[in-house]
């Protein structure tokens, strides 16, 4: 699976990953904790369509808790996270491009409690310095049921 990003006006990807927990560093463009986005994770789609919906909402915190405590995520090729607050700091990063995406989820490999979740995406944003950023790709997604039946995601290579 593979990504393509495309700079404009020489931005690309999808952020660095910051060290410092979420509380330490300021997030000026993220709304603040008041999930108002429902949070379906009752299936691997629903969880996508609520992954969607809560970037639109810019809504940092609902977005991290989609993930598990030790999920890996890969914010741009070759630059693998882990765990809760390397995801919020990356998805921050996200956010303060304040995107807008379209998703589509074109495949899932269920196998029980364990789901591939492929998807096919576009964004568009804006960089902190105003310019264009438009991104889009292939991701593949890992997700387990959890015990209370909840899908969260486990491996996210978007």
């Amino acid at each position: 699976m593979t990504d393509d990003f495309t700079k404009v006006d020489g931005v690309s990807g999808r952020g660095g990953a910051r060290r410092d927990p979420p509380s330490q560093r300021p997030r000026p463009l993220v709304q603040p904790s008041m999930t108002t986005t429902d949070i379906d994770t009752s299936t691997p789609q629903a969880l996508m369509r609520t992954f969607t919906n809560l970037v639109h909402a810019r809504d940092l915190d609902g977005l991290v808790a989609l993930y598990e405590p030790s999920a890996v995520f890969e914010p741009q090729p070759g630059i693998v996270i882990r765990g809760h607050a390397a995801i919020a700091a990356a998805l921050a990063d996200l956010l303060a491009l304040r995107p807008r995406m379209i998703t589509d989820t074109v495949q899932v490999l269920d196998a029980g409690d364990v789901a591939l979740v492929v998807n096919e995406w576009t964004m568009t944003g804006t960089a902190p310095d105003g310019a264009e950023v438009r991104q889009g790709g292939r991701s593949a997604d890992v997700l387990r049921r959890q015990h209370d039946g909840r899908w969260l995601v486990v491996v996210d290579k978007p």
